[in-house]
């Protein structure tokens, strides 16, 4: 059928698979968060111990001090009031300004709906069919039997998809006043873009590769739309100031853990041991 060409299948369990991938990547994100639940429980805890002990010596001692420590094992209710508190509060906020603020609701359809499903039709589903049917040229001019390879293709597709996030720089150079268009502030702003050109660029590969290898439209909208909501990965824990500092090195090491299982779940059970597009591809042409 010709929607199979745009990856409209129906194959729940291979989303779930490229999720799955995808939020394996998350692992040190979804490490931060929770260890910033335990870390805000544990103060929490000590607060209450304070309180109790408000006339003992010790009391008057910080946290950080030596003689007095956040207990390393929170009670249950304490876990309880900062998980509320850190994620459920602020969850159902959002949700309430989703549906009282239209601009925000708009914002959030776009970036987490609208985008995710235009930019995977446009930049894989019509990108990338032509870039594996396309010839080489040779070295004398005339046109190669030789196709480009799915590794090739999924690196050239994501050049246009980052290049069409360039915009960006306009639109943030567009809003500063003409004051503050200093030559530190536009230098600022490049690097900003660049890194963001870098990000996209290397997840539209990702994701190039991910419809080669499967066929699944949905499935790497899916995966577009979890990179949107959880944007690029939380390393704020290498401040000093952060409360996750004294975790950074737990937090590091989960980060490269998850960045491993990522690296291996490419030759797993979670993908197609043959990439999908190009044989839907010869499929089609041999039935033509």
């Amino acid at each position: 059928p010709w929607y199979k060409y745009l990856g409209f299948s129906w194959q729940p369990l291979q989303d779930l698979q490229i999720a799955l991938h995808v939020l394996i990547l998350y692992l040190g994100s979804f490490t931060c968060t929770w260890l910033k639940i335990y870390h805000h429980a544990r103060i929490l805890h000590w607060e209450k111990e304070r309180a109790d002990k408000k006339n003992d010596e010790s009391s008057r001692f910080p946290p950080n001090s030596k003689r007095q420590q956040l207990p390393i094992i929170p009670k249950p209710k304490y876990l309880r009031s900062s998980l509320n508190y850190t994620w459920i509060q602020p969850t159902i906020q959002s949700f309430q300004s989703f549906h009282d603020d239209e601009d925000h609701r708009w914002t959030n359809l776009r970036n987490l709906g609208i985008a995710p499903l235009a930019e995977e039709v446009v930049f894989r589903a019509c990108l990338l069919p032509p870039l594996l049917a396309s010839r080489t040229n040779s070295r004398n001019g005339s046109l190669s039997l030789s196709k480009l390879s799915p590794t090739q293709a999924s690196w050239i597709a994501p050049l246009f998809f980052g290049v069409a996030h360039l915009h960006h720089f306009y639109e943030k150079c567009r809003q500063l006043p003409p004051k503050k268009r200093s030559k530190k502030v536009l230098c600022q702003l490049v690097l900003v873009v660049t890194v963001q050109w870098t990000y996209t660029t290397l997840f539209g590969a990702y994701v190039s590769h991910v419809f080669v290898r499967t066929g699944s439209l949905s499935g790497v909208t899916l995966a577009h739309v979890i990179c949107n909501y959880m944007g690029l990965p939380d390393i704020s824990f290498v401040h000093p100031t952060s409360n996750l500092y004294g975790y950074r090195w737990f937090v590091t090491i989960v980060y490269f853990f998850g960045i491993g299982l990522f690296a291996l779940g490419f030759d797993s059970v979670l993908f197609p041991s043959e990439s999908v597009l190009p044989s839907l591809l010869v499929g089609g042409i041999s039935q033509v």
